[in-house]
């Protein structure tokens, strides 16, 4: 049966990833019982009934002896590994793209300056790790703010030509441990990102926190909060504006911590470890491993259509059921008004009145008309006139990123003199709303039925969802 030698072929090939990931990770010093191993190889192991359930019977090799033959095949020394993996580092400037690179290999490869933006190009390096084959590529650092995206587009359409020939196997997104952001200040960034390489490009990444070493800041209370407290924090962060960024809620991209600093704790072995205990390197390194594991699998196994060479290229994925009717019973945030969600903005309306009250620097309607050029003319200017036009458009965009923050900026001093003017009410409302709060908290009064909207409500445009399940004739 042509069927059944199909099924028994692709039973060995996946033994042998299976192998072929035991034999890294005892490289990297991980046994079978490290949860990282345990759960890639739970994860073959479902991919292979899942396989055997569609075309055939179900591989009945056991894990026992996978390890076995990974640890004999290491302790003889005499079979290659046929294994390298290209990892592409991206991230904003200054979070330490560059030294992790350097302590990945354990060498200067890339200089490092602490006042001077180091990486000005793509660049590519490929050395040995544990016997391991490893190419990484060093990206430029990129800038959060709206007024600099014409300038990251840049760098990252350099990335992408760099990386056409030879596509990474995991992407790794470096951002600060010790770095507060709040309102997703990161999501311009995020954003182009996707736009660049496509929602798919988070599907194989990786968030790398460096200088994990920080010590937590303190509670609201003024007492220490919690080191991994700290670290599950920063983490959701950065996890869920990666998800609004590539639009998929159901992203969850795992997360490993980075300290490259010399004077960081380190085992008797020389290995650097965080406060939590962790050696970070073969953690990180595993984990990347893992990913290009997974993916020779994937392929293997033909589970997804993803067209080879083409690991960014647009994946449609349909939501589970169960997976939708949770989304749909979701909380909503409540709304806060832009005093609450702001707090003080003296700070920030200074910068504004630095930055954009400028006298020299005209108005954005000011400007004459502008006619944006399609792709196909800009094809047809000259050098010069290509950089005049590109200079004139991100000028534009910054004068009209200066017009939005002018406008924000109004209406919160809005906000503030209502807040005052409210404050500056006669004393005998407040007094009288006092008397009446304290006597309606003395006297228990029982709480009349409320009527309430039906949870999913035809009218309510917020409450219609529409998903069709490829796997079922289900449409919800």
């Amino acid at each position: 049966n042509v069927e059944a030698e199909e099924n028994d072929e692709t039973r060995e090939k996946l033994q042998l990833i299976r192998v072929k990931f035991l034999r890294l990770a005892n490289r990297l010093g991980q046994t079978p019982h490290n949860v990282v191993v345990a759960q890639v190889l739970y994860r073959l192991g479902l991919a292979e009934q899942l396989r055997g359930r569609n075309g055939g019977r179900v591989g009945a090799f056991s894990f026992d002896r996978a390890s076995a033959m990974a640890e004999q095949l290491e302790a003889a020394g005499n079979e290659p590994l046929d294994f390298s993996c290209t990892i592409m580092v991206l991230g904003k400037t200054g979070v330490g793209k560059s030294a992790t690179i350097n302590s990945i290999f354990d060498e200067v490869k890339f200089g490092t300056d602490a006042f001077q933006t180091g990486t000005k190009k793509v660049q590519d390096v490929v050395g040995t790790v544990h016997g391991i084959k490893v190419r990484v590529i060093d990206t430029p650092g990129l800038l959060p703010s709206w007024s600099d995206q014409c300038q990251n587009e840049k760098i990252l359409h350099s990335v992408k030509r760099f990386i056409k020939k030879t596509p990474p196997d995991i992407v790794l997104y470096l951002d600060r441990l010790d770095m507060q952001t709040r309102d997703f200040g990161d999501m311009p960034l995020l954003r182009t990102i996707t736009e660049v390489f496509g929602p798919s490009i988070w599907f194989n990444a990786i968030v790398v926190l460096t200088h994990a070493a920080s010590a937590p800041p303190d509670g609201p209370n003024g007492t220490a909060s919690s080191y991994d407290m700290f670290v599950t924090q920063r983490s959701h962060v950065v996890q869920q504006a990666i998800r609004q960024a590539a639009g998929d809620m159901r992203l969850m991209n795992p997360v490993s911590l980075v300290e490259n600093h010399s004077a960081c704790r380190t085992n008797r072995a020389g290995q650097r470890v965080l406060p939590n205990g962790q050696v970070w390197k073969p953690h990180l390194l595993l984990l990347s491993l893992a990913s290009k594991i997974l993916a020779e699998a994937n392929t293997l196994l033909k589970l997804q259509d993803t067209p080879p060479g083409k690991p960014f290229a647009t994946r449609a994925r349909t939501p589970p059921l169960p997976y939708l009717l949770s989304s749909l019973l979701q909380s909503r945030p409540q709304v806060k008004l832009p005093e609450e969600q702001y707090g003080d903005e003296d700070g920030l309306d200074d910068d504004l009145d630095e930055s954009s009250d400028s006298e020299d620097e005209p108005e954005y309607d000011e400007l004459p008309p502008f006619k944006r050029l399609s792709k196909a003319q800009i094809a047809k200017l000259s050098k010069a006139q290509k950089k005049a036009y590109f200079d004139e458009l991100e000028y534009r965009e910054k004068l009209f990123m200066k017009k939005q923050l002018k406008e924000e900026k109004k209406q919160r001093k809005m906000m503030k003199k209502m807040a005052s003017a409210a404050k500056d009410l006669p004393s005998e409302y407040g007094e009288n709303a006092e008397e009446e709060s304290s006597g309606a908290s003395s006297v228990p009064v029982p709480m009349p039925d409320l009527a309430l909207p039906a949870s999913f409500d035809s009218d309510n445009p917020t409450h219609r969802y529409r998903s069709l399940d490829s796997s079922n004739p289900w449409l919800v």
